[in-house]
């Protein structure tokens, strides 16, 4: 009997010590922002920024703007992911930048974009930032993929499971 109150009593020690260091739902929203913030592309040729809301609790809204001088291009955006119905994050390298590629499920919520001065907003099953090579340092590719999907359990979605 006291074998098995010591054995209780350790998995139920084990199971509150390894859930102890799970980020919350608003340090996980900051490093996010903070992430998507601070690593935009930036090059000669063009440039882009962005700032990252969440108006609710599992909602991520970023508003974007990029601009390419040399066509005299200056687009503004805004995007609104439902992170509850997020299927996957990827990243595709290009020679002078990385592409972060975000994408829900086809059925449910989808994301809604809009782009300023233009006819164009609509629905989409997903959308893309263009980040700096940056991103290939401290593992951040794989901490950003691990990040949002803790949000996405956080919300109450499932999480494609990348077993290759």
């Amino acid at each position: 009997m006291k074998s098995v109150l010591v054995v209780l009593a350790a998995s139920i020690i084990c199971c509150l010590y390894s859930n102890s260091f799970a980020q919350t739902l608003p340090e996980t929203q900051s490093w996010i922002k903070n992430v998507i913030e601070n690593y935009p592309h930036v090059s000669s040729e063009s440039y882009s920024e962005y700032e990252v809301a969440f108006p609710d609790k599992c909602q991520m809204v970023v508003n974007g703007r990029t601009q390419i001088p040399e066509l005299n291009m200056d687009m503004l955006y805004r995007f609104s992911i439902p992170i509850e119905n997020m299927l996957q994050i990827h990243f595709q390298e290009k020679s002078h930048s990385i592409t972060m590629f975000f994408r829900v499920k086809p059925e449910g919520r989808q994301i809604d974009m809009i782009f300023f001065g233009t006819s164009y907003s609509g629905k989409k099953d997903s959308v893309e930032l263009l980040m700096t090579k940056g991103l290939n340092q401290d593992n951040l590719k794989t901490r950003i993929i691990r990040a949002f999907n803790h949000y996405i359990e956080l919300c109450g979605g499932s999480v494609l499971d990348d077993t290759f």
